[in-house]
């Protein structure tokens, strides 16, 4: 579940953005592979051109994406080669992007792997 053959799907209310956060754990096993992109997930939104993908950051914690759109598709990676995973957790919010609310929290969940 949440892999490429089935991507969690987060949805909003119409007029509202997600923003989606990386807390990864592997920071410190990362600082000696310079800048190879260890792939986490891929996000699918309507409209873009290509898909984001996200990395294992430098940092422990950080906004990784911000929605055009209230929906996205999240797949995250599941190697079955990856025989050292590293831990890590996503966490959507979604924002509303009225300009009588622009800092309104509108719903928060956690997804994790």
């Amino acid at each position: 579940m949440g892999g490429e053959h089935c991507p969690w799907i987060i949805k909003q209310r119409p007029g509202q953005r997600i923003n989606l956060t990386l807390y990864d754990f592997g920071v410190t096993r990362r600082s000696s592979q310079g800048s190879v992109c260890q792939v986490y997930a891929q996000v699918k939104e309507r409209g873009l051109a290509a898909d984001i993908t996200i990395c294992g950051s430098s940092v422990r914690h950080k906004v990784v994406y911000v929605s055009e759109t209230n929906l996205i598709k999240v797949s995250v990676s599941d190697s079955p080669y990856d025989t050292d995973p590293v831990r890590f957790l996503l966490s959507y919010e979604g924002e509303s992007q009225s300009a009588e609310a622009p800092s309104e929290r509108v719903s928060r969940v956690i997804v994790y792997c």
